[in-house]
């Protein structure tokens, strides 16, 4: 349901101060309480990932001298299956950008229209793609069981591609559907699709290697 009151305050404040910075602000702050709502609910702290060629290392490592002394060099973590993605949560934080959109056509001029509505975008990226997806994508990759591992391991990192695979799906209808047509014939709607184009193939890339292993 809709807090028509908390909605009127926001555009008095908007008009006030302009919309750029105020939608820019709230929807940040609302991204990431929905964000640490969740991760607190799972009783999980973020922590940095070891993405890249020392993770990679490590787990050579394991690979050959693991499997010759069953010494453990590298633990790799499960979370009991937990993915920490979360197409629930990733609605959430579509339905924020969704009405930021819609204010940011409502109460933008024209000519501000298009670099305000590819700030709300970056916001979206950002906390939906990089603070959400990529993180869990790289927690996935860490839990990938090493190949030469004697028991035969659980994988759940097909639950990852599945969950990711559904929510890039809905990031898809929504850059359509709520951005395009505020961008379109416009430079910016280029600088939007490059953006997109450019997260989306990292998110690919670590897909693929996870699937790889």
């Amino acid at each position: 349901m809709v807090d028509w009151s908390k909605t009127v305050e926001i555009i008095i404040i908007i008009i006030i101060t302009g919309p750029n910075s105020v939608e820019s602000k709230c929807l940040k702050e609302k991204s990431a309480s929905v964000l640490h709502k969740y991760y607190s609910l799972k009783n999980h702290q973020k922590k940095p990932t070891q993405a890249g060629g020392f993770q990679d290392l490590r787990r050579d490592l394991q690979a050959v001298i693991g499997t010759r002394t069953n010494f453990n060099i590298a633990q790799i973590e499960n979370y009991g299956g937990e993915t920490f993605l979360s197409e629930e949560v990733s609605i959430a934080l579509l339905q924020e950008s969704k009405l930021a959109f819609k204010r940011c056509q409502l109460l933008s001029r024209q000519s501000d229209l298009p670099g305000n509505a590819v700030q709300i975008l970056e916001s979206l990226l950002h906390y939906l793609m990089l603070e959400h997806v990529d993180y869990a994508l790289d927690l996935g990759l860490q839990c990938v069981p090493i190949p030469e591992t004697k028991t035969q391991p659980q994988i759940y990192f097909f639950d990852v591609v599945r969950q990711c695979n559904a929510i890039v799906h809905l990031l898809e209808k929504q850059f359509n559907d709520s951005l395009v047509p505020l961008v379109v014939s416009t430079p910016k709607h280029g600088d939007c699709l490059q953006k997109k184009k450019y997260l989306l193939e990292q998110i690919e890339m670590k897909l693929d290697t996870g699937l790889d292993r």
